[in-house]
C-alpha cells in the first residue's frame, strides 16, 4: 500500500507541475489543490500539498498583474504640397511686364498716308472737272472713262488708309487687382484671370494717340508661335553674319559687340562734332527707310493677321522685341495649332 500511495504522491506531483502553470484563475487553483491534498493519505501528500500551495501562489500573481505593454504613437506629418504657381500668377506678382514691342513705322505710315491722300485728291478733282463739268470739246466716252478711273483710284486711297489702322504697338501684361482698382469698367466680362493683356493699337489718322483696350488671355488668337518665329529670325541674322564673315560662336559674338560698341561711341562723338554735314551723310539711310516704308505701304508685307475678340488686327513680323524670345506671349494666348508663319 505504501508503494501504491507513494506512486500516486508523484504522479500527482508531475500532474501539479503540468496544470499549475496553465492555471489562470483563483478557482482553478483552489482545485488543483484539492485533488493533490485528498488524493494521498501519506507524508508526502503534505510536500504534494505545498508544491500546489506554491505554483497555485505564482498562477495568482501571473493572473492578477496584467501585462502592460506601452505603445507610444509618433505621427509623422507629411509636407505641405506646394502648388507651382502658374505663369500669369507670376506674372501678376510682377506687376506690368512688358512683353512685345513694335519698332517705329514712322515712314510706313507717312507714305500710306501720302499715298492715299493723293488718290483721294486725284479722284475729287477729276471727278468734279471731268466727269461732272466736262469741257465742251470733250468725246462723250471721256467723262464716263474718268468716272471709272475716279471709282477705282478712290479705292486705291482707301486700301493705303486702312493699312494704317489696328497696327500693334505694344502688349502689355497688368494684374487684374490693379486693373480692377484703376480702370474696373475696362475688365471685359469674361471668366476671372491674374492677368489682363493690355493691347494699344494705331489709328487710321495720324497724329492721334495710340488706342488701348484690355482683353482677357483667352481671347487673343495667334495664328503662329512667337518662339518659332524669333528662332527663325534668330537663323536668318546668323545666316547674314555667315556671309559678312561675322563671328558665330558665342565669345566671337561678344567679342565682336565691344567692338561694335567702341565704333559706334567713337562715330557718335564725330557726327556731333560736324553736325553742319550730318544731313547730307544720313541721306542714305533716309532714303532707305522712306523706299522700305513705301514699299510696305503697297504690299504690306511682314504684318500677320492677329484676331482680338474675333477683329483682325496687324502684328509685325519683321521688326519688334517680345519677352524671352516670343516664349511669355506663347504661354498666355490661344495659338491656333495649324497655322504656319506668314505674313499678311
Amino acid at each position: 500500500m505504501a508503494s501504491i500511495s507513494s506512486r500516486l504522491s508523484s504522479q500527482f506531483v508531475l500532474l501539479a507541475h503540468r496544470t499549475a502553470p496553465c492555471a489562470r484563475t483563483a478557482s482553478q487553483a483552489s482545485g488543483t489543490r484539492f485533488v493533490l491534498v485528498f488524493g494521498s493519505g501519506s507524508g508526502s501528500g503534505f510536500r504534494t500539498a505545498q508544491s500546489a500551495r506554491f505554483f497555485a501562489s505564482k498562477a495568482k500573481k501571473a493572473a492578477k498583474k496584467p501585462t502592460s505593454s506601452s505603445t507610444v504613437i509618433t505621427t509623422v506629418t507629411a509636407p505641405p504640397t506646394v502648388v507651382p504657381a502658374s505663369y500669369a500668377e507670376q506674372l501678376a506678382k510682377k506687376g506690368r511686364t512688358l512683353l512685345y514691342e513694335a519698332h517705329s513705322h514712322a515712314w510706313f505710315r507717312f507714305a500710306s498716308f501720302t499715298t492715299g491722300s493723293f488718290c483721294i485728291a486725284y479722284s475729287l478733282y477729276n471727278y468734279w472737272s471731268v466727269h461732272l463739268n466736262p469741257p465742251a470739246d470733250l468725246s462723250t466716252w471721256v467723262p464716263y472713262a474718268y468716272g471709272v478711273i475716279c471709282a477705282m483710284t478712290i479705292g486705291m486711297g482707301g486700301y493705303f488708309f486702312m493699312g494704317l489702322r489696328r497696327i500693334i504697338r505694344h502688349i502689355e501684361a497688368v494684374p487684374a487687382s490693379q486693373l480692377l482698382t484703376s480702370k474696373p469698367k475696362a475688365v471685359p466680362v469674361t471668366t476671372p484671370t491674374p492677368i489682363y493683356l493690355e493691347v494699344a493699337y494705331s489709328r487710321a489718322i495720324p497724329f492721334l494717340p495710340n488706342k488701348k483696350e484690355y482683353y482677357h488671355p483667352s481671347e487673343v488668337e495667334m495664328p503662329f508661335r512667337m518662339q518659332l518665329l524669333c528662332e527663325k529670325l534668330n537663323t536668318l541674322s546668323a545666316q547674314k553674319n555667315v556671309g559678312k564673315n561675322l563671328p558665330t560662336t558665342k565669345t566671337g559674338q561678344i567679342i565682336a559687340a565691344s567692338k561694335q560698341k567702341a565704333a559706334r561711341e567713337k562715330e557718335r562723338k564725330e557726327r556731333m562734332q560736324h553736325l553742319l554735314t550730318l544731313p547730307f551723310r544720313d541721306a542714305a539711310k533716309v532714303f532707305r527707310g522712306a523706299y522700305d516704308g513705301l514699299r510696305r505701304s503697297f504690299y504690306r508685307e511682314g504684318f500677320a493677321k492677329v484676331y482680338l475678340r474675333g477683329v483682325e488686327y496687324k502684328l509685325d513680323m519683321t521688326s519688334g522685341w517680345a519677352l524671352d524670345d516670343g516664349r511669355a506671349i506663347d504661354r498666355l494666348v490661344h495659338v491656333k495649332p495649324s497655322a504656319n508663319i506668314s505674313a499678311y
